[in-house]
């Protein structure tokens, strides 16, 4: 078999080839009406269907009419070439009107009539598209089947770039079914057959393949590399669409891969195509890319210009994905000005879209970026529903930053209210998965919320080591505001130990750091942290300027656990003045909030200086219930210590808390 018959859709595939002016149509009728025999006929009327595929989806119905006839006249005439083609063409159509049942009839009956007639060449062709029409049904034996005859058939053909063809095929439905080894052997072969003399399109389209493959199992370097082979590939070819496309893929992976300077070269790159195609969706999805890079290095103001825009580009075309995609970023951007409100408004749209979409990994990042929020107003059971949320549905996707996400906030979570084994065993996941992603942004999380949990369970010195740690990685991928988050977290080990010429030090920087990216809730935090510094030096007046305004900053907000923090050490400066009936209002005050919050870390350690100033004010009463709520904070926290974290260290965290509680007969 020869000619069109050897292409499947021979050159139905190619839309110029069938719209070449207004006549055309008439002239295919013409040749339908003056055929000298049947076969003559069918074959003109094959013509026209193809013609009539192209000219719009609202001819799509009259073209599978016109091709049933030619299937009935061809068999009546006996001329299986033409009989093999309407079939093929037919099943096109099918195919374009989501016909599954006809197109997989269609198919199986011409390949029945290719082995027949011995035409080898078409076969593989022909039962790759079976097979795809058996995938999308949710039929993955049956399409595993139908490949694995169409690879033999390949091979019996010698034809290497029809094995490579199969192969690719073979790749993408071991992927469909999660067996990632599996796809990537495949993949691997047919780039191997085909990496020095195979045509440049198909090898372009593995190497895609492959990288795409080896981004979703976690591997960004090796997918970097091909998404590179592949956008040499596409330049190649002339086809700076795709070229653009490559460039997008190849930031991603770079930022993933913590490689900032790189991405954004790629996307300045992908920029320069799309604007000259005038391709206003490619622009604002490259514009959200390097927004997301902004935030990556902390840059927030240029993140915002930037999803800005992309916003307004997303909004006008329609493309709710994008929007999606965007808000999440702008809401980052809010959350860490704590602009709070705006961030739970444009999160609430984020989840709003995803649900319409069904999207899972909008609906996951979504919810991940609430919870966070969430968690900053104090809204603790809210934020541990949207985290399990994102968790479940990352996990279900197998969206692995998803699950690195989810399981930092819950350890978060957990580190406020003091469990320290949930803690520890979040950030191990955190820290596993992220590992495994070679996303460092992750890592970084991971170090941190570790010396948050060594420092609630009183292991000061672990906590510090894991402060420098996350430090050190935020460093080395020019992630600002983890940099000045692990000074804080630095600065805080330090007070505890009572080293506050470190602490004052770390604290100054970690400050510096926040206000040079507009990180506001990290210079609040870092202020607030400092008056402590400056009352352990008996600086009290300056001390009450840098708690006033943190506690002002906190309250503006809506930073609901900064803000108790912040009454705490208010009354540390109170009473320091002497102003103890001050003290012990902004006391009350902080006990309350760290009570609802079941912050027991801090409730533990409030609670025993309340009720030391109850004592000391004659109140016995209301001492001895202070006392004991601080007791049982402690003991509940005791509950959950883990092996890497000794009592002993745990015991001298929580000394004056015991000791007030040995002294009022509370404990033994």
């Amino acid at each position: 078999m020869d000619g069109p018959a050897d292409d499947p859709f021979g050159d139905a595939g190619d839309p110029a080839a069938q719209n070449q002016g207004a006549g055309r149509e008439a002239a295919l009728r013409h040749g339908i009406d003056g055929a000298a025999s049947p076969a003559e006929r069918a074959g003109a009327m094959v013509e026209l269907a193809k013609f009539l595929l192209h000219a719009g989806d609202d001819r799509l119905e009259e073209a599978a009419a016109v091709l049933d006839e030619a299937i009935m006249v061809a068999d009546e005439a006996g001329d299986t070439r033409t009989l093999y083609l309407a079939r093929v063409v037919r099943a096109r159509a099918a195919r374009a009107v989501g016909d599954d049942d006809t197109n997989r009839s269609q198919l199986s009956a011409a390949v029945l009539l290719c082995e027949a007639i011995n035409a080898r060449r078409p076969l593989p062709e022909l039962l790759m598209l079976l097979s795809n029409v058996d995938a999308r049904s949710g039929d993955m034996a049956a399409a595993r089947i139908t490949l694995e005859r169409a690879l033999e058939q390949a091979m019996e053909n010698g034809d290497e770039h029809q094995v490579a063809r199969v192969r690719v095929e073979f790749g993408r439905l071991e992927r469909k079914a999660g067996d990632v080894d599996a796809a990537q052997a495949h993949l691997e072969l047919a780039l191997e057959a085909i990496r020095e003399h195979g045509p440049v399109a198909v090898r372009t389209t593995v190497e895609q393949d492959l990288a795409a493959l080896l981004q979703s199992s976690g591997d960004y370097r090796g997918a970097l590399e091909h998404y590179q082979h592949a956008c040499d590939g596409w330049s190649e070819l002339g086809r700076q669409d795709h070229v653009a496309r490559s460039l997008l893929r190849m930031a991603e992976m770079a930022r993933l891969l913590g490689e900032r300077g790189d991405a954004k070269l790629y996307l300045a790159e992908a920029l320069g195509i799309a604007q000259g195609l005038q391709d206003r969706p490619k622009e604002a999805e490259i514009r959200a890319a390097l927004g997301d890079v902004a935030r990556m290095t902390s840059d927030y103001v240029d993140a915002e210009r930037q999803l800005t825009r992309a916003l307004d580009t997303a909004v006008a075309i329609g493309d709710q994905r994008l929007q999606a995609k965007v808000l999440t970023g702008l809401a980052s951007v809010d959350r860490v000005a704590r602009r709070l409100p705006e961030a739970a408004e444009r999160l609430e749209q984020v989840l709003t879209i995803a649900d319409e979409l069904n999207d899972r990994y909008a609906l996951a990042n979504g919810s991940n970026a609430l919870g966070g929020v969430r968690a900053v107003q104090g809204r603790v059971a809210e934020a541990r529903e949207l985290f399990t949320r994102a968790r479940k549905l990352s996990t279900k996707a197998d969206y692995h930053l998803g699950v690195v996400n989810a399981s930092h906030g819950l350890g978060q979570l957990a580190v406020l209210e003091g469990n320290v084994a949930v803690a520890r065993d979040e950030f191990e996941r955190c820290r596993r998965f992220a590992t495994e992603l070679g996303e460092r942004h992750g890592i970084v999380h991971a170090h941190a919320g570790w010396a948050a949990t060594a420092l609630v369970a009183g292991a000061t010195e672990r906590a510090m080591e894991e402060a420098d740690r996350a430090r050190e990685v935020a460093e080395s991928v020019g992630y600002r505001l983890a940099v000045g988050s692990s000074l804080r977290l630095t600065g805080l080990a330090a007070l505890a130990r009572g080293d506050v010429v470190r602490a004052r030090l770390a604290l100054e920087q970690a400050r510096t750091i926040a206000e040079a990216v507009a990180d506001v809730g990290g210079a609040l935090e870092a202020s607030s942290a400092l008056a402590e510094c400056a009352l352990s030096d008996g600086r009290i007046a300056e001390a009450g300027r840098l708690i006033e305004a943190a506690r002002a900053g906190f309250e503006a907000h809506g930073d609901v656990v900064g803000l108790a923090d912040a009454q705490r050490r208010s009354a540390m400066v109170a009473l320091a003045a002497g102003r103890d009936e001050e003290a012990l209002g902004w006391l009350r005050v902080a006990v309350a909030a760290m009570s609802g919050l079941e912050a027991r870390p801090r409730l533990a350690i409030t609670a025993t200086e309340l009720a030391l100033v109850e004592q000391d004010a004659g109140r016995a009463e209301q001492a001895q219930r202070t006392a004991s709520l601080a007791l049982l904070a402690a003991e509940e926290i005791r509950d959950t210590l883990v092996p890497e974290l000794p009592q002993a260290e745990f015991f001298l965290r929580y000394r004056s808390v015991y000791e007030l509680a040995y002294s009022l007969g509370l404990a033994d």
